[in-house]
């Protein structure tokens, strides 16, 4: 998966409670896509989520 450009796709992933953590997981592996963090409005899930899977934490929606 690449833009038309060619460059990898960037993916950030808001949220992370259940589901959002899936999707953390599942970006951070996804060929051809960087997934450049996690946002969620609790530091503490964000951050333990991040940890888990080797991502930044983003702290707003503007840092993507």
């Amino acid at each position: 998966m690449t833009t038309g450009g060619g460059e990898p796709v960037r993916i950030a992933v808001v949220g992370v409670g259940h589901l959002g953590r899936h999707h953390a997981r599942v970006a951070a592996q996804m060929p051809g896509a960087t997934c450049v963090g996690v946002l969620d409005h609790h530091a503490g899930r964000a951050d333990a989520v991040a940890g888990e899977f080797g991502l930044r934490v983003l702290r707003s929606r503007e840092a993507v």
